[in-house]
């Protein structure tokens, strides 16, 4: 039996939450795995104004990763799954509490213990930006894009302006402009400072 998972984490990114954990390697007798295990996810929805905690473990399976598959799920050494949430259960639960709990099978008979359980408020989220213009000055990037005017499940969002965020440039570009200028140098040709 594989040892439970104590670090299940969740948050929100446009409309699916995703899912990170450390899948386990040993079992409860701290005895090496011979592969992964499967993966088991569980998910519940709460009332924003309910505490997650007291909403108790999900009872619902909505994934199961079997184990010969649960290798592409993995980055940077831990388990990074999407959970993309259909549009009307979005709708449904605006604001309130997505719940998950984990548990992982090395074989029919033996799953391990459940997760930690994760909780995150979900929302509607705005559609993508489409119209995204980069212009370069001579000390910033200017990037400008117009913010999206509804959320995706159709329904409008406050009144939005066109929005501009100013990167600037580099203190080490800034530098490099400067020693070229100084040695008569076109920045855009072949010169070396």
């Amino acid at each position: 039996m594989p040892a439970a998972i104590t670090d299940l984490a969740a948050r929100q990114t446009g409309d699916s939450v995703v899912l990170t954990f450390t899948l386990p390697n040993t079992t409860v007798e701290n005895e090496p795995l011979n592969g992964p295990p499967a993966v088991e996810i569980f998910r519940s929805f709460a009332p924003a104004t309910a505490l997650p905690a007291a909403a108790g473990a999900p009872k619902t399976l909505v994934y199961t990763v079997p184990s010969a598959l649960v290798d592409t799920y993995i980055v940077e050494g831990r388990v990074r799954f999407p959970d993309p949430i259909a549009a009307d259960d979005l709708a449904k639960h605006a604001g309130d509490h997505a719940i998950y709990m984990v548990r992982t099978r090395a074989s029919k008979r033996a799953d391990s213990a459940d997760s930690n359980p994760a909780a995150v408020r979900i929302f509607l989220a705005p559609e993508p930006v489409r119209d995204v213009s980069a212009r370069v000055t001579r000390s910033a990037v200017e990037l400008s894009w117009t913010a999206p005017e509804q959320n995706t499940a159709g329904k409008p969002l406050p009144r939005s302006r066109p929005t501009t965020y100013t990167a600037p440039k580099s203190p080490k570009a800034r530098k490099r402009r400067r020693i070229l200028q100084k040695q008569n140098c076109n920045p855009r040709s072949s010169c070396s400072a």
